[in-house]
């Protein structure tokens, strides 16, 4: 049986499609959504408003984050 987390994208205000995905656990996130928010520039996924660890595709999931 295949472990799973859930994973929540806030965009800081702008717009994000999914806004949560489902991933499982040992494998990397694969896609990932990319926001838009007018007059801002997307440079990836963090896990904190400031600083925090960031995430790309290539990442594994290990457990649940927003």
């Amino acid at each position: 049986m295949d472990y799973t987390v859930d994973v929540a994208f806030d965009a800081n205000g702008g717009s994000v499609s999914p806004s949560s995905k489902t991933y499982v656990v040992g494998k990397a996130y694969g896609d990932l959504p990319t926001p838009t928010k007018a007059y801002c520039r997307f440079d990836g996924w963090f896990d904190a408003a400031s600083g925090g660890n960031d995430y790309d595709e290539t990442d594994v999931a290990t457990f649940a984050v927003t």
